[in-house]
């Protein structure tokens, strides 16, 4: 496994992270329960932390993407650096 696995496979938890503490948030408001709001606050606490984690492994795997990129020979063609990662030629 390496950074672009990483990236990937949290992509798109910080999404998912925000959406459900804005749930939580909002339930706790309209049942007036302290424990969903600090839920929701924990929740967002996280997000943040994996938000940092995307932000820094989508780095690497940009690095890494990038030196793939400059070693295969590319077309003028906008998929092709994903064509050569994908399917390399014989």
């Amino acid at each position: 496994m390496n950074w672009p696995h990483v990236h990937l496979m949290l992509n798109h938890a910080p999404v998912l992270g925000v959406l459900l503490a804005l749930a939580l948030l909002l339930i706790g408001m309209f049942r007036d329960r302290s424990s969903l709001k600090e839920a929701a606050f924990i929740t967002l606490v996280l997000t943040g932390a994996l938000a940092a984690i995307v932000y820094y492994t989508g780095d690497a795997a940009g690095e890494l993407l990038g030196a793939c990129r400059r070693s295969a020979k590319l077309t003028s063609s906008p998929t092709a650096p994903w064509r050569y990662m994908l399917w390399p030629e014989p």
